[in-house]
This record gives C-alpha cells, structure tokens and sequence, in this order.
C-alpha cells in the first residue's frame, strides 16, 4: 500500500463517526461546501465502504469497513429496505422521505463487498419482495419510492441511477435482468444520462460501469471520455468508469495524475456535489463531503496502479492477439453491406465484451503455451490469428442460431448468423492446406454438433402451458451430448496439434479431446444449475432439470399447472440436487485434469487449466451457500 492511500484511509479513520457512520454536508453551490449543513445518510456510508473493496487489504481498512458494515446493517428496515436518513437523525422525522431502492440496493451492495455473510437468504428474499413491489413489470424496470400504488406521481418515477444500482446488487449474486440492461442501453444510445437525484451524468455513468459490460460500452466510454470534469471527485468518478468499462485512453494517466496532485497533506480531498439534498426555500442543496470524494480517489487510484503494473490487465501477448483477431474479424465483414456491416460490429463488439476471460481469442495461443518451446516455435501467430477469428465466427453464428432453437431468434440477425458460418466453413478448410485432415476432422465435429443441437430440440422442448404431465424425460446418458453441443471450441487446439505433427486421429489428439470434452461438460452443468428455473418455465429441459424432474417424481405426482410445482422443486435442488451436480461437475473436472496433466505432448498444462478454475469456483460457491438460498426459499415462500 502507496503512502498516497495510507494517508487518505488515516483521514477516513479520523473523520468516521463512533456509529461507524460517514456524515454528509449539504450546501447551495455545488463545489463550495464552506458554509453548509451537516446530515447523515447510510448513503455515504454504503459509497464510501463499496469504494474501500478496491484497496489492499490493511488492519486500517479493515477496521473502517468493520464499522460501516455494523452500522449499515443497523439501518436496515424489517422488510430489508433502507431510508435515505439515519433513522436515529433529526431528518427522519422532520424531513421524512420514504424507503427507497437506490438507498437499499447501495447499501446491500456495499455489505456484499465488505461483509458477504451479512447477505443471507433471508436478506435476498427480501430483496425480492422489495423489488415485485415496485416493479414496472416483471423483471424490471423498477419505480425508484417504496410507496403504495395509489401515490402522488412524483413517488412513482423510474430512474435510471436507481435502476443501475440495483443491477449492481444483481451482477454481485450472479443475476443480469435484461429490461435493465435494455433501459440502459437506450439512455446510453440516445445520451441520456440523466437523473433527477444525480447533478451531473459522473454518478451514473459510474454506476452503469459497475456492472454493465454490454455492446453499448464502447459508446459510453466515448461520451464520458468527451465529458470535461471540473472537480477532483468527477476526474474520479471518470477514471473509475473508464477503468471499468476497459479503457485504454491516455486520458486515464491525465485523470491520475491530477489526483495525485490535487490530495492535500491531511490525505483527503475535496467535498464536490454527489447528489442532491432536499431544497431549503425551493433553493437547490448538493450533497458531498470530504470523505466521500477521498473514497472515490482512493478507489480510481488503486484502479489505475493496477492497470500500472498489469494486474488488472492481460498479458501482453494475448492483447496483441485479440487486437489483431477483432481486425481480422473487422476486414472479414467490410465486405457486407453497410447496415448490415454496422449491425455485424456492434455483435462482434457485443460478443468481446462478454468473453470477459478472453477465452474464444486466446484459447489458441494458450495451447500453445502449453507446449514445448520446440513446438511453439511451429506455431505462428498467423495461425493463432486465424484460429481466433474461426472461434469468433463460430460463437457468433451458433449464438444467433441457438436463440432460434430455444424459440427467441432475432430473425434480422439470421443473414448474419449465415455469413458467419459460411466464413467458419471456408476459413476452416484453408486454415492447414499441408493437412487436408483436419478439415474434414473439423467436418466431422460441426456434424456431431448439429446432431446434438437435433436431439436437444427433439427431446428437450415442451409447451410449458400444457400439463405438466406431459414433460418429456430426456435421457442424458453419459452427457456426451453436453459436449457435443460445444465441441466446435477444441477445433483451434486440435488444429495446433495437427500443425505440430500429431494427425487428427492419433492418440494424442484423442486425449485433447477428452480434455475440452470434460471441461465443457462440466461447464454445461454449471450453466444448467444456475438457468433451470428459468429454462423450464420457458419450455426447455436441461440436463439439472432433467435429473430434477426424476428426483421430484419419486415423491411428487406433475399435476395441475408447471408453476405450483415451482416452489417444491425448487427446495428439492437446493436441498438434494444441487450437491448431486456438484459430484458430477467435479467428476468431469478431475477426468479433464488428469486428461490434460498426463498428456505427452502438453508439457505445461497451467494456461489450459485456469478454464476449470470459474467453475470449480462457481460450484464450491453454490454448495457454501446452500443453506443461505435454503433460507431465502424459506422466507421468499412464507406468507406476507
């Protein structure tokens, strides 16, 4: 930890009160806060905890966080909402406001970073009831008051601050709700960032950048790169937003380095507006503080010196790879014409922004670090070029076409979803011209894909408004159809293989195989577990559903309608089927590492590997929180 961020945590340590609260000061002007009015709001405390998440760990932030998170907690009402005053100040009574969800969903965010036992499923029910209660319509958008439905209008507005707080919440317990990644998407499109409790578009854009990674991020980063900042706390709220959103401007060193300079020798920096305060005489009050703007410039500094030093950042070599696959996939459609030209990069800019680990450009270079230096150097980066552009061709089209065999297609993209496989074809059979193997090996795989995509749509759709009853029982067998689905991902490292000598059908492609075989298989179960609720009320089985639909039955006649069985299934797989696909995942994990570990020619298996990491994460986190999502069942189920 630099003496910069040693000195501003000493000053947040000083200036935090003995509740573990931050208070706030209210003035008229929004960048003088000489004269001004003193209040306290869980509001700040939850920003400035969120903010300190991103320093190192130290006994003084510790400390500091330990007393928010008590304090933040003691906040929280009997239905899990929040007020935006201390509900032990004067301003409650005397300048009451109602419960609200920006104050809630910050509030819960900033537990969730700093204290994530506090986030119990008690707590997530009741977030839960919360949010039906205000929702425009299921699944979103959501009014910003906790008030009844017969309120004055000015109670019933949706905001999109508000609403890209709560996404933040979401994004943490692994949930994207598309209605408000729509709402975003059109304010960013038609430059509205705006929001009648944020003075400047600084918080908000701050707030999307927290948790929206979509097609529109290239555009907010050119709006708020344009935006000219005038205080210490909106080059913060810059930097952060631009950091996030993946940034490589110069301006982000500009953005730093007047930080650094404009610190002073107490370790803080200086109170600026955040939002607004309630009007006094119909004059308008902004709300901010010292404390305040000197987390958001710890926070974009720590943020920035990790981008310093490549800790946030890939390695050199895989960017220079995904920058010249997304030119190539760039020259690949300029031959189209112009609407669908542009429509083509805004999927490709799309599909970059969710491959968050890089994993559909760079799985051919990390095969071949996973070789001896005598088999790297038969591997160009040419080739490795070509390999990336294939894989994004492939992720494009088979995305376009699975919507449509899950009944959700976009018929404008299907011109599209053609092109791209038309390119996947012709560039797969000039990929290795010296070995005419492999691409009728390659021929072979996108068959036993099609085939498998066949089987799912033959066996694994239902009319979800009919009898439950009727549900087909697909039989999954061994789950090769898992795979199967996915294998068009190991054409790039089959192909370095056969580049480096070994044929297609050797022994040691076979066992390469085997690898990504396991690997998406258990990534699939993975994905089935998180998306069953939700695949089965859209008509469609997974492989969880599957084996849950045939635990259930044991106990349970399917009767009535699907959704009164909803609730029951759902505490059967948290109770029993969740730990049943947690065996079968780690079984397909160590079949895939031992595969990969004593293979002949993988010689450092380590950057292959790291693609069973999420998921042995993600499946150790669901079995941990059993017991939470059982009380949040619990609870979610009760009556009012």
């Amino acid at each position: 930890m630099g003496p910069r961020t040693e000195r501003g945590l000493r000053f947040l340590a000083k200036v935090q009160g003995a509740t573990g609260s931050f208070a706030h000061l209210s003035s008229p002007h929004p960048d003088k806060f000489t004269k001004s009015l003193t209040y306290t709001s869980p509001f700040f405390t939850a920003l400035i905890t969120s903010c300190l998440r991103s320093l190192p760990e130290s006994s003084e932030r510790q400390g500091i966080s330990q007393k928010a998170a008590a304090y933040l907690e003691s906040q929280v009402s009997k239905n899990g909402s929040v007020n935006y005053w201390d509900t032990s100040s004067p301003e409650y009574t005397q300048l009451p406001y109602p419960n609200d969800l920006d104050d809630t969903f910050c509030l819960l965010a900033a537990l969730q970073l700093a204290q994530p036992s506090l986030i119990s499923g008690e707590t997530l029910a009741k977030t839960v009831k919360l949010l039906t209660h205000a929702e425009v319509k299921p699944g979103g958008p959501y009014r910003t008051w906790l008030v009844s439905g017969d309120s004055a209008p000015i109670w019933q507005d949706v905001d999109l601050a508000v609403n890209n707080n709560i996404a933040y919440f979401l994004s943490l317990q692994e949930i994207t709700l598309p209605h408000l990644v729509e709402l975003t998407e059109t304010a960013i499109l038609e430059g509205k960032l705006s929001s009648p409790y944020y003075p400047s578009l600084y918080p908000i854009a701050y707030f999307i950048s927290r948790w929206y990674r979509g097609v529109q991020a290239p555009a907010l980063i050119q709006q708020i790169e344009e935006a000219v900042p005038t205080t210490a706390l909106e080059r913060a709220l810059k930097l952060t937003t631009l950091i996030h959103l993946g940034s490589t401007s110069k301006v982000l060193g500009e953005l730093a380095t007047h930080l650094e300079q404009a610190q002073s020798p107490d370790g803080s920096w200086p109170a600026a507006a955040f939002c607004l305060d309630p009007a006094i005489k119909k004059v308008p009050h902004y709300a901010g503080s010292k404390a305040a703007t000197t987390a958001f410039c710890l926070e974009a500094l720590q943020l920035y010196s990790q981008l310093e030093i490549g800790e946030s950042a890939p390695a050199p070599a895989e960017t220079k790879l995904y920058q010249a696959v997304l030119k190539k996939m760039h020259r690949d459609t300029s031959m189209l014409a112009p609407p669908m030209r542009k429509r083509a990069r805004q999927i490709i800019a799309h599909t970059a922004s969710k491959d968050r680990d890089r994993q559909i450009g760079s799985l051919g270079l990390w095969t071949r670090e996973a070789l001896s230096p005598a088999n790297q150097s038969k591997v160009s980066d040419a080739l490795l070029k070509n390999i990336g552009a294939i894989s994004f061709h492939g992720w494009i089209a088979y995305s376009i076409y699975d919507d449509f065999l899950d009944a959700e297609g976009e018929s404008t993209l299907l011109p599209l979803a053609n092109f791209s496989l038309r390119t996947l074809s012709l560039e797969l059979s000039q990929l290795l011209p010296e070995h005419p193997a492999f691409f009728k090996y390659a021929e072979a795989i996108l068959n036993q894909l099609e085939a498998a995509n066949l089987w799912e749509v033959s066996h694994c759709r239902f009319d979800p408004k009919q009898s439950p009853h009727h549900l087909p029982r697909p039989d999954f067998g061994d789950l090769h159809q898992l795979a199967d689905r996915s294998l068009g991902h190991a054409l790039g490292p089959l192909a370095i293989l056969t580049q480096i000598g070994y044929a297609p059908t050797s022994p040691e492609a076979d066992s390469l195989l085997a690898y990504f075989k396991h690997y998406i298989i258990a990534r699939q179960l993975n994905d089935d577990a998180h998306d069953w609720e939700e695949d089965l009320k859209r008509g469609q089985l997974n492989a969880v559903s599957a084996l849950l639909l045939e635990e259930y039955r044991r106990e349970h006649p399917l009767r009535g309608k699907l959704e009164d069985h909803i609730i029951p299934l759902r505490k059967l797989f948290w109770n029993q089927t969740i730990v049943t696909v947690g065996e079968i995942i780690f079984e397909h994990i160590e079949k895939a590492q031992k595969a990969l570990v004593n293979h002949p020619v993988i010689v450092h298996p380590e950057p292959l590997l790291k693609l069973l990491t999420p998921i042995i994460r993600a499946t150790n986190k669901a079995l941990e929180e059993q017991k939470r999502t059982q009380d949040f069942i619990r609870t979610y189920s009760a009556k009012d």
